[in-house]
């Protein structure tokens, strides 16, 4: 060997004698905390664990996992308190990882919009003629779905649809009865109102609305009465084949509620110390918190040591967190007809006074149920009705007793459909209580006009916290950190793989 080839050969050689030192010095296996096991934690740490980073613990406040997605036992077969259907096809990771394994199964009731299939009937107990219902909710509709006109829009979505309803009324629907647009205009405030979680749609932002992204094909996919919860025994692969799960279960800690999360202290800045409720302490090289947003919100000013930048302390102040409860009824047997697919509740503002009246003098303490939109069947729960109720109406339903609710509810059940049908008395009721459960503190994130106005976005809350060092050290998933799929099941799995990615490519 010359002394040129000798000299190429020592280069290479200490390339090579350094490249084995920088990655025999990396830490091979870091300690992970994950704090939440809802479909984000669960995602998160699943995918370090199938990638070789093993050395994981989650911290869970309830005592189950899942978070907002609750599956319980109730009627014939089960029912979700949270998240209910696979939302779409197309770019869906939920529907891409359970339909193959035919863990899914399309809707009979099935289409665009299901809502637009019910009937809807007036607090006199009157049935409108659904083609004339479902012509105005379509005129109106689109108007609101259309992006191109959205984007252009500074205002809230209400504020949105009232120019356009004062538009459509003087060409498209001038010769529609003025009440029928009326009790349909009600109906789509509050059904988008519901849908967005949010109190008023007057809070809503067009823009939020333009960056959302969904997923192409039926909305309305179901489980076949095992529950969403199907998809965390999908990420742990306890389906399809239980004898290849992830031996997991030891690595879960249930009722473990966290308080404090330090994340940047002297003399051990590279480890972040997680102190619980109990007086329990744990340490990691890294910490995942997919806590809600709610809980984010309430404890912003404790949870964190030292605190968050003023920055994420800006997105968690100012992305919205609301809440969509369901009250939901069981009959010995049904009242409905076989092939109903539901009924909305729609109101005109002139007969609101007298008829809420009919729950009590004090017209005020009886608004919430204003907000109850209506009820429908539910697929594989032949006697059961599911009824939804949002915003500062839901989270007042819920301060109050279960009897109270479910009686109003009833009456309220038998003022609009009582004429048509005879509604016996139920066998079993039952409420989701998202925004009283001081672990979730709300059911899911939308983006306000506020939001718009402070200048924030999903990344400002979902930007990981480095210590002094450098060192991304505590991360952030569930859905609202995601930019285009927040408040859905498989916008959270997507951030959590996300966080997942960043900590391999670190350690990779």
């Amino acid at each position: 060997m010359n002394s040129k080839n000798m000299d190429l050969f020592n280069i290479k050689t200490i390339i090579l004698l350094t490249f084995i030192f920088t990655v025999s010095s990396t830490k091979p296996n870091p300690k992970v905390i994950i704090i939440g096991t809802g479909p984000s934690g669960i995602a998160a740490g699943t995918k370090l664990y199938e990638n070789g980073i093993k050395n994981i613990l989650w911290l869970e406040a309830e005592n189950r996992i899942g978070g907002r997605l609750f599956t319980h036992k109730f009627g014939a077969n089960v029912i979700d308190y949270g998240a209910q259907w696979c939302d779409g096809e197309k770019g869906n990771v939920v529907y891409e990882m359970a339909y193959p394994l035919g863990l899914l199964e399309y809707s009979n009731q099935s289409d665009v919009n299901l809502h637009l299939l019910q009937d809807f009937y007036t607090p006199q107990g009157q049935m409108l003629p659904r083609d004339e219902c479902l012509k105005v909710a379509e005129i109106l509709g689109e108007a609101v779905g259309d992006i191109e006109l959205l984007r252009q829009s500074n205002a809230s979505v209400g504020e949105f649809l009232r120019s356009k309803y004062e538009e459509k009324v003087k060409t498209d629907l001038k010769d529609t009865d003025p009440n029928l647009v009326l009790y349909v205009l009600d109906w789509i405030y509050r059904a988008n109102s519901a849908y967005h979680a949010a109190n008023s749609l007057y809070d809503v932002s067009t823009q939020g609305i333009v960056s959302y992204s969904d997923n192409e094909g039926d909305s309305l996919i179901n489980w076949k009465g095992r529950g969403y919860k199907t998809i965390l025994d999908v990420l742990m692969k306890k389906l399809p084949d239980p004898k290849k799960a992830l031996p997991l279960d030891d690595k879960i800690l249930l009722n473990k509620e966290v308080n404090n999360i330090i994340w940047n202290s002297e003399p051990d800045q590279n480890m972040v110390t997680v102190k619980c409720s109990d007086g329990s302490e744990y340490k990691a090289d890294h910490v995942i918190v997919t806590v809600s947003l709610g809980v984010l919100k309430d404890q912003i000013r404790t949870l964190f040591t030292p605190k968050l930048p003023r920055k994420k302390l800006n997105a968690i102040d100012n992305i919205q967190f609301g809440t969509l409860d369901k009250l939901i009824f069981e009959f010995a047997q049904p009242w409905w007809p076989k092939n109903s697919t539901g009924y909305n509740f729609v109101w005109r503002e002139s007969e609101i006074e007298e008829k809420i009246r009919e729950f009590g003098d004090d017209v005020f303490s009886n608004t919430w149920l204003l907000d109850v939109t209506g009820f429908f069947p539910i697929e594989n729960q032949p006697n059961v009705l599911l009824g939804w109720i949002y915003g500062q109406s839901a989270n007042h339903e819920e301060s109050l007793p279960e009897e109270e609710v479910k009686s109003k509810v009833l009456k309220l059940m038998r003022m609009f459909l009582g004429k048509k049908f005879n509604i016996p008395e139920p066998v079993n009721f039952t409420r989701s209580k998202w925004a009283t459960n001081k672990h979730f503190l709300g059911s899911y994130s939308y983006r306000s006009v506020n939001t718009e106005k402070s200048k924030v976005d999903d990344m400002d809350l979902a930007n990981p916290l480095k210590n002094s060092a450098g060192k991304d050290v505590v991360l952030f998933a569930g859905e609202a950190t995601n930019a285009h799929r927040y408040g859905c099941v498989h916008g959270a799995i997507e951030t959590g793989w996300r966080e997942a990615d960043r900590l391999l490519k670190t350690y990779t």
